[in-house]
């Protein structure tokens, strides 16, 4: 299965986007939450146009829908047709906002459109990442802002990986993160900064973590051997631990102008 597939298989809906998100709104030890500090950091106007990248099921914007009340026009956009429609549903009578199927390899839209561009945690999903950002650069006006949030090396597969013995879970590469961001954004970008969300998560029931584990598409690649033998291990871990599992987070955001 190639990569596009790959990713439109993982999220045809909702779920398995949810059950990744549920186990850092439950556990995370930073309470202000990631995508509320994310949307702290858009700087946006009145009338800017702006277009989101791989919105997913835009929880983001359903939960500042007070501050942005037909301010600007908003275009939310992804490849999965079920997240556009998961969008639709939770912005559902929202004014101003216009919902798009898009691959960031071929956007389908003018130079210079847009004031904003975001495409938060998907830039490592996609195959030509060259290709996506040339086309970021293309449709964002010359002295607009394009928001690109990522993970560090530290996450929640990395830990798993490395308790579990395992490198199954790969869906989260080492393509575009908080380490190597700057650099594949260089090209692009003449004035890049990194601001770092401090978090972690301290996990105190194992079937979340489970739960997490079962939402890659991976996980149903391997015999029943390897899967308890996953369970077994991270059961260890847990218990060694008197039932906390502290896995720490490397999450931040690439704020880049000045494209070249």
């Amino acid at each position: 299965m190639d990569k596009t597939k790959s990713v439109l298989k993982q999220y045809e809906n909702k779920n398995n986007l949810k059950t990744r998100m549920n186990i850092h709104e439950m556990y995370s030890t930073n309470k202000q939450g990631f995508m509320n500090w994310i949307f702290e950091k858009y700087q946006l106007e009145k009338n800017f146009k702006i277009l989101e990248l791989g919105c997913g099921d835009s929880t983001i914007w359903k939960n500042h829908i007070d501050k942005c009340e037909i301010k600007y026009s908003l275009t939310l956009s992804d490849i999965s047709p079920g997240m556009i429609q998961s969008s639709k549903i939770n912005l559902a009578n929202k004014k101003n906002i216009d919902y798009k199927i898009i691959d960031i390899q071929n956007i389908p839209y003018d130079d210079n459109t847009f004031d904003i561009v975001i495409a938060n945690m998907m830039l490592y999903h996609v195959p030509d990442i060259n290709l996506g950002l040339k086309e970021v650069n293309r449709v964002l006006k010359p002295n607009g802002t394009f928001y690109c949030a990522t993970f560090g090396e530290k996450n929640v597969v990395s830990y798993i990986n490395n308790v579990a013995k395992i490198k199954i879970l790969n869906e989260m590469s080492n393509k575009f993160t908080l380490k190597n961001g700057n650099m594949i954004l260089s090209p692009f970008f003449n004035c890049i900064q990194k601001d770092i969300y401090n978090d972690s998560l301290n996990i105190n029931d194992l079937s979340h973590l489970i739960d997490y584990l079962k939402s890659f598409s991976e996980f149903s690649k391997l015999s029943h051997n390897e899967l308890n033998n996953i369970v077994i291990l991270l059961k260890e871990e847990f218990d060694k631990n008197d039932g906390i599992l502290n896995i720490p987070k490397e999450y931040g955001i690439f704020i880049a102008k000045e494209k070249l």
